[in-house]
């Protein structure tokens, strides 16, 4: 095999091994992508889940609780207090 040969043959399993990396790298860097966009989804459900129960919760002039590490608070609408 000539020297030529060679040298094409070798240069073509390293411009193979170079895209079979950046390809892996990139599918990897679209995957935590997708992942982050899931965990922000969820973050954002579970604040919309909080607020909406807290206002079902106190809708009709209902006292409820709100419970943060050890503390808790009683939350109750303002316009109930008007009455």
């Amino acid at each position: 095999m000539s020297r030529q040969k060679l040298s094409i043959i070798v240069l073509c399993i390293l411009l193979a091994a170079s895209l079979a990396y950046i390809g892996a790298a990139e599918y990897k860097q679209g995957q935590q992508e997708k992942l982050q966009q899931a965990y922000v989804q969820g973050y954002n459900q579970g604040i919309t889940n909080a607020v909406t129960t807290l206002y079902q919760q106190t809708e009709n002039c209902q006292v409820t609780s709100i419970f943060m590490d050890e503390s808790q608070r009683q939350i109750v609408d303002v316009a109930c207090l008007q009455k």
